[in-house]
C-alpha cells in the first residue's frame, strides 16, 4: 500500500487531465498505483486468513510512518519534528501491542 500511495502522488503531479496533450496519453503512474493496490489487497486478504483483524490492522498504521519517509526521498518533501514525535508514538504503540501478543 505504501508503494501505491507513492504512485498515486506521482500520478497526481503528472500533467493535468484537462491538458489537451495529456488527454492523448495514458497516466501510467496511476495504472501502476492501481495495480499495486490490487496486489496489496490480495496480500491483505491472505494475511487475514491467518491473523485476527484487530491485530493485523494495527500494522496498517505503519503506512503513516513509511509513506511520509518515502516522500522525503522521492519527492524531496520535508518532515517536521512533530512528525517524528508522532512517528515515535505510532511505533511505540505497535511495539506495545506486538510484544503483549507474543
Amino acid at each position: 500500500m505504501i508503494l501505491g500511495q507513492v504512485l498515486f502522488k506521482k500520478s497526481a503531479i503528472s500533467p493535468s487531465l484537462f491538458n489537451l496533450f495529456y488527454v492523448l496519453k495514458v497516466n501510467y503512474w496511476l495504472i501502476f498505483a492501481l495495480v499495486f493496490y490490487g496486489l496489496a489487497t490480495i496480500f491483505w486478504v491472505n494475511i487475514l486468513r491467518n491473523v485476527n483483524l484487530s491485530y493485523a490492522y494495527l500494522y496498517t498504521s505503519l503506512g503513516f510512518v513509511l509513506v511520509p519517509i518515502a516522500s522525503v526521498y522521492i519527492f524531496d518533501e520535508r518532515l517536521s519534528s512533530q512528525f517524528w514525535l508522532g512517528t515515535g508514538l505510532i511505533v511505540s504503540g505497535i511495539l506495545v501491542v506486538a510484544l503483549s501478543n507474543t
